[in-house]
Formats: structure tokens, C-alpha cells, sequence
């Protein structure tokens, strides 16, 4: 035990550092793909309507589409519904993630980043005033929870169950 809790001090600067690195990519990758909505979308879209000189119904309809498009892009981004962009599939009709706070966002950020080559489903639901987190990922691919990464889990979800075999983490955190 003794072991562990020097290891932990010791690396407790690097697992931050890391976490951050982490963070970081992955909010730079959805930057970049919302970017990229915009660019590959939204600008040939306007630039077609121009070009026409009028508007037909078809293009309100699309335009419609790509309003609503970025609408919810800025929207999550504003709201901090980030889970989503970086899960392949989320369960939150509460939208309970926006609670975590910045410490416990960067660590699913880096769980998730670390599991980015596998289908990867959360799964958040309120249960007695807290909200219990699930996710779940496929067999295959690469990419896997590592011990540090384990640990780092451990330490800001207390109590939180990583089952390797059952390709499945659980923890609780509070709602406020």
C-alpha cells in the first residue's frame, strides 16, 4: 500500500500533465470538426446560393438543416455537453455530465481518448440525488484503460469499479 501511495505522489504531476495533454487533443479534434462542418457544409451551401442569386425552397429546407446543425454544435460546446462528441454513443436524457466538474471532465476525457479506437457507449442516470455513470466498450481495437489511468479514476470517482474483462467502468458523482 505504502508502494502505491508513493508511486501516487510521485506521478501525481505527470498523471496531470497527461490528463491535460489528453484533454487538450480531444477538444482540439472537435474544435476541428466543427470547423469542418462549417467549411465543408455551410460555406460551399451560402456560396451556391450566391452564385444562383435566389433562394428555393429546397434551400431554406437545407438551410434550415445546417442552422440547426451548428445551432446544437454551439449550443453543446457552450453547454458543456462534450461527452458526446467523444463517446460513439451517449444515454444522458438528463444531461447529468454537465455536472462533473473540470477535474472529473478531464479524466473521462482521457478515459474515453484512451478507449477512441473502440465503440465506446455511456451511459448516465440519476440514482438517489447522485448520478451513476456507465461505459461500456467493444472487444477489439485499439486502446485500453491503463493502470495510471485506473487509478487517476479511482482517485476523483472514490468508490468507482473498473471491470477489464467486462470491458466496463461504473462510478457515481454528486448532482448539484
Amino acid at each position: 500500500m505504502r508502494r502505491l501511495l508513493r508511486w501516487r505522489e510521485q506521478t501525481s504531476e505527470l498523471r496531470r500533465t497527461e490528463v491535460e495533454r489528453i484533454r487538450s487533443r480531444v477538444r482540439s479534434e472537435l474544435h476541428d470538426e466543427r470547423l469542418a462542418l462549417v467549411e465543408s457544409e455551410v460555406g460551399p451551401f451560402l456560396r451556391g446560393v450566391l452564385d444562383a442569386g435566389e433562394l428555393t425552397s429546397d434551400d431554406a429546407e437545407r438551410a434550415r438543416t445546417l442552422g440547426d446543425a451548428l445551432r446544437r454544435a454551439l449550443v453543446e460546446e457552450a453547454d458543456g455537453v462534450w461527452l458526446g462528441d467523444v463517446v460513439s454513443e451517449l444515454h444522458d436524457a438528463d444531461g447529468l455530465v454537465t455536472h462533473m466538474d473540470d477535474t472529473q471532465r478531464a479524466v473521462v476525457d482521457a478515459a474515453c481518448a484512451s478507449l477512441a479506437h473502440r465503440r465506446t457507449v455511456a451511459i448516465v442516470q440519476r440514482a438517489a440525488g447522485r448520478a451513476h455513470f456507465s461505459l461500456h466498450w467493444s472487444r477489439g481495437g485499439r486502446g485500453r484503460l491503463g493502470p495510471e489511468l485506473q487509478a487517476l479514476l479511482r482517485i476523483v470517482f472514490p468508490g468507482a469499479r473498473v471491470h477489464l474483462g467486462a470491458r466496463r467502468l461504473e462510478f457515481e458523482f454528486d448532482v448539484v
